[in-house]
């Protein structure tokens, strides 16, 4: 049995380090922590100039959780290293696994004292640089004498709202010259404190400075928990911006459902990040109800009516914004009038080949709104009932003349359940975004749809094998895959000619986007149809085979990922679709 116990200087010296090494490996493995560190140690004082023992030694610290002695350790092995892209790596890692583990003081003071030992030893410039931006980001900066008094000072106007104003003159002394020692003082003192009625207004404004400072969640937090104590609208505002900026609203949800009379609030500020709200939330309606509430309440201000105007006509709304131009620009400002009117004619050419199809979104989504909402329960009803009923006269009477009748109104109210159902993915441009693989996808959508293609012998090729990622939204990638392949599914089994039933698919991808070309050999698109095929309800189909909503679908989901689609009026054998989607999630909406 091998001794644990030797000396690692009692070894040859063609075999002693590497028996070295594996005396502290197998210490370590049989959990004998003290022998491999004192083994260890001994092996730094043999080879001084040798990173690993000095890497090692920090390991061993951090497992034994002597964290001060492992950053030592850690600072030693910082110092030997020469400038190498893996071994910087290697520092990263044992950092960031501090950083995981202990608290932001403590982790601070560690960060500090590693800086101070950069500056003392004589490291390579190009690893110091490196490992400077590592730690940097934790450390509390070294403070002098007039700063420290400066810092408890601060400290002490935290306490409450009796000396505000000095308090906002000395933080801003603290955002421009010491932005980190800022934060780290309201993570100890304004984070995690109770808050009250005593506080609120401190409280309040180091929510904006955590926002300056990019660090949203400890926003949020905050001002969650203030709202939680009073309802005030700056506060209200905030959240609703964070959400924003975070992309995430169930915070603001949870405020309105607890307090839903904030909707009528009459604040410009608290207004105009609702406008934002409702967009998220697709509701067009409430959109335009907001902005009609911003134009009465603040009708003389005119900086307002501008923000409003330019609503407007981010929306498409251009009458509304044309009739804001008299109480924007009045007699006299005939230069101010002519720039603002080029500006909108301007902006009406940009939006006008999309306008359309925005308003028709909008009747759609407040149609279907208003089905869901008026119908969906009673038809639910109705179901149940008549199955009821149709029970009970099977017991009782023949019921063939009655159940012609109850056949015919569960088969109508299942098509307008289908109907609801196939329009709901317009009525909320929500969804997750996150990286998918297309191809594996589209396969999945093909076998998905494999019994309607077996039924019409229609052979399927996607290309290429191999994955394409895309980062978005993969249900409503699904549904446009869906919705196209029953499209040209229909298409083919439409056509009376003889000729092979196929459908190729053909994904290419650049660094902007995915191109998908997507074509069938069906009867095709007459020309005089092209411009027709993406409105709602269109269709070349005798009434009762068809809705006219799967290229509406297509269009839409489209517009929610970021792309367009277009007819390749070339392409003479069926129907042919070109699809472009970007790459890039912010290009989505």
């Amino acid at each position: 049995m091998k001794n644990l116990d030797r000396n690692p200087q009692d070894f040859t010296a063609g075999d002693e380090r590497k028996r070295t090494v594996e005396d502290i490996r197998t210490h370590r493995v049989a959990g004998n922590l003290a022998g491999a560190i004192q083994i260890c140690i001994a092996a730094k004082a043999r080879w001084p100039q040798d990173f690993f023992f000095a890497k090692i030694l920090a390991d061993l610290h951090f497992q034994e959780g002597a964290h001060e002695t492992a950053f030592v350790a850690l600072a030693d092995f910082l110092a030997l290293i020469p400038p190498s892209h893996r071994l910087i790596s290697d520092f990263a890692t044992r950092y960031h696994r501090f950083r995981r583990t202990l608290p932001r003081d403590q982790m601070s003071k560690y960060a500090a004292m590693l800086l101070d030992a950069i500056k003392e030893t004589k490291i390579d410039v190009s690893v110091a640089q490196s490992a400077k931006k590592i730690i940097s980001p934790d450390a509390i900066l070294p403070l002098g004498n007039m700063e420290d008094k400066r810092s408890r000072e601060f400290i002490k106007l935290l306490r409450d709202d009796s000396k505000f104003e000095n308090f906002v003159k000395l933080e801003r002394e603290f955002e421009e010259h010491n932005a980190q020692q800022l934060a780290y003082i309201l993570d100890v003192h304004i984070l995690n404190r109770t808050r009250s009625i005593k506080t609120y207004r401190i409280d309040l404004f180091c929510v904006s400075t955590y926002e300056k400072l990019g660090l949203l969640d400890k926003a949020l937090k905050v001002t969650t928990e203030l709202l939680s104590v009073k309802l005030n609208s700056i506060a209200i505002r905030s959240l609703f911006r964070i959400c924003r900026l975070k992309k995430h609203y169930a915070p603001a949800d949870a405020l309105l459902e607890e307090h839903p009379a904030l909707i009528r609030a009459n604040d410009f500020n608290v207004l105009y990040e609702f406008v934002y709200y409702f967009e998220f939330k697709n509701d067009f309606h409430m959109v335009q109800s907001v902005l009609r509430t911003l134009d009465k309440s603040f009708a003389t201000n005119i900086p307002v009516l501008r923000t409003v105007r330019n609503f407007y006509i981010r929306f498409g709304l251009l009458d509304e914004a044309k009739r804001l131009e008299g109480a924007l620009y009045p007699r006299g400002a005939r230069a101010a009038k002519k720039k603002y009117t080029a500006e909108v004619a301007e902006t009406e050419l940009e939006l006008y080949s999309q306008l359309e199809h925005q308003k028709q979104l909008a009747a759609i989504s407040d149609l279907t709104t208003g089905i869901s909402h008026e119908l969906g329960q009673p038809i639910t009803n109705i179901r149940y009932t008549i199955q009821y009923h149709r029970r009970l006269f099977a017991k009782e009477l023949s019921i063939d003349a009655v159940s012609k009748v109850f056949d015919s109104i569960l088969e109508e109210t299942a098509r307008m359940g289908g109907l609801i159902r196939r329009l709901a993915p317009l009525t909320s441009s929500r969804g997750v975004v996150e990286q998918f693989d297309v191809m594996d996808r589209i396969r999945k959508r093909v076998e998905g749809e494999e019994p309607r293609l077996q039924e019409g012998k229609i052979k399927v090729h996607i290309s290429p094998k191999h994955p394409i990622q895309l980062t978005g939204d993969p249900v409503k990638f699904d549904q446009l895959v869906s919705n196209l392949l029953l499209n040209s599914i229909d298409a083919i089994n439409e056509r009376k000619e003889t000729r092979d039933n196929k459908i190729d698919i053909l994904i290419e991808n650049n660094a902007q986007e995915i191109r998908v070309l997507f074509s069938d050999s069906g009867i095709g698109i007459p020309f005089g149809n092209r411009n027709k095929i993406f409105d709602p309800f269109f269709s070349t189909k005798p009434p009762g085979k068809g809705e006219g909503l799967g290229l509406f679908i297509v269009w839409n989901l489209l517009k929610m990922l970021g792309g367009r689609i277009s007819v390749d009026s070339k392409h003479s054998d069926g129907a042919k679709f070109i699809i472009n989607i970007p790459h890039h999630p912010d290009n989505q909406s």
